[in-house]
């Protein structure tokens, strides 16, 4: 009598136990051992002779309890519990979607722009080389005429000083010899033949003036003194201009002359100061300018030997580099805004739901439980360590469902690889899909697994 209690109470614990919790596996159910120290199973499903017997428990397919990774207060609950939603489905969102949307933005526009910069990089290589290269010839003639200037600077009484000074030399007799042969220039004599023929209108003029004033204002001779005026003064206008031409060629030409007379001075005084011996500050500032152009040149050539096979690595790996940045910053961006929301994983129903809109979330807080309740499948609570070895997977069962006073046909689906313990049993958990779902079966229904193991 206290041993049929005893069963009694296990299996009330048992079955209290499946459908608390909403849905979730129920404890299994230790073995009872008899009195005489074997264990009991109960009495085989038809169909079967011997076998194994284990107790279980109905569960979703699938079951998941959704927690939102950030805190924050909850801006919308779109479900409620028993709603069937389909996989992808927005659930909760939090609040503050709109800071996080522009953090999107920013990070999506420097993304771009890192995106371009390699671009140009790549499509500007050849450009780059081409100034490489032109650069390195700049800079190796920038080199030889600094090394001119300290040759010269080194050795400054050079052919180079003796030919300035016959050449300005040259250049002051020409000049002198233009001046001097001005004086024979024809438009000279012109000038002076201008001032005869000025001279001869002048006194054919007076001579007119001359009969006019005796005649006592005669109108005839008025008319000749007057024609007599402008012949003399049009040739005096030829001999005036003729006159300031010569003048402005003789300045010029004296002008050429002191200049020249000025070059051949010059000349001479660089000559006899420079055989007295180079100069000491010019002689440095040379050398300075040719170390200056020496490093441009190796300057520029150590940059056309990066850039003539393609873009400089190190530029190349910088821009690279900036792209992969922004990339992951742009994903933990996007991340970060879909972590405001909770989408559903599968399709299923709610069938816990414990948030409501304005409430603050903590991460890892749980907020929802999704189950599939389309696919239901058989968990086994008790099957021992010692029946374990005798289960295969794809092994037909026959399970019982109490609830409903079905027996429902089944296979195994999965063995547990790692033992739990029950009453300090060692047990397995088995997993058994139903051929069929028989009408009414719901999630936490306590059944019995009978494992066909021989007929």
């Amino acid at each position: 009598m206290k041993l049929n209690v005893l069963l009694i109470l296990l299996m009330g614990t048992a079955l209290a136990a499946c459908n608390a919790g909403g849905g979730t596996s129920a404890p299994a159910l230790p073995t009872v051992v008899l009195g005489d120290g074997n264990a009991s199973s109960p009495a085989s499903p038809q169909g079967f002779s011997g076998g194994v017997t284990a107790s279980g428990v109905v569960v979703p397919a699938q079951e998941v309890q959704m927690a939102s990774t950030l805190a924050g207060r909850v801006a919308t609950v779109s479900v409620a519990v028993g709603d069937q939603v389909q996989a992808g489905q927005v659930l909760v969102t939090l609040a503050g979607s709109e800071k996080l949307a522009a953090d999107v933005e920013a990070a999506n526009l420097e993304l771009l722009n890192a995106r371009q910069a390699l671009k140009d990089l790549q499509d500007t290589a050849a450009l780059v080389t081409a100034q490489a290269q032109l650069a390195v010839a700049q800079a190796q003639d920038a080199l030889e005429k600094t090394q001119r200037e300290l040759r010269n600077a080194q050795y400054p009484a050079g052919q180079g000083l003796v030919d300035a000074v016959a050449d300005a030399k040259l250049a002051l007799d020409n000049a002198q010899a233009n001046l001097q042969l001005a004086n024979v220039d024809p438009n000279v004599s012109a000038y002076n033949t201008a001032v005869f023929v000025t001279n001869w209108y002048r006194s054919r003029w007076e001579e007119a003036k001359a009969k006019y004033d005796a005649s006592n204002s005669a109108p005839d001779l008025k008319e000749a003194m007057d024609e007599a005026w402008d012949a003399y003064q049009s040739k005096l206008n030829d001999q005036l201009a003729l006159q300031l031409r010569i003048s402005i060629d003789q300045a010029n030409l004296a002008d050429a002359a002191a200049k020249a007379q000025e070059k051949y001075d010059t000349a001479i005084a660089n000559l006899d100061a420079a055989q007295k011996g180079p100069d000491a500050t010019k002689l440095a500032l040379a050398q300075g300018k040719v170390a200056v152009a020496a490093a441009v040149l190796a300057d520029a050539q150590a940059r056309y030997a990066i850039v003539q096979t393609g873009p400089d690595p190190d530029q190349l790996a910088l821009a690279q580099a900036r792209v992969t940045t922004a990339e992951a910053h742009w994903a933990a961006a996007k991340s970060a805004l879909a972590d405001l929301e909770l989408r559903a994983p599968f399709s299923g129903t709610v069938t816990e739901l414990r948030i409501h809109v304005s409430e603050w979330v903590s991460p890892g807080q749980p907020v929802l439980l999704l189950s599939d309740l389309e696919h239901l499948r058989v968990g086994t609570t008790d099957l021992s360590e010692r029946d374990v070895p005798k289960i295969k997977i794809g092994q037909p069962v026959t399970v019982s469902i109490k609830a409903l006073n079905q027996e429902a046909p089944g296979h195994v689906s999965d063995i547990a690889p790692l033992a739990d313990t029950l009453g300090g049993d060692v047990v397995y958990k088995t997993t058994i899909a139903l051929e069929a779902l028989p009408a009414g079966l719901r999630a936490g229904m306590s059944v019995e697994v009978q494992f066909a193991t021989g007929q």
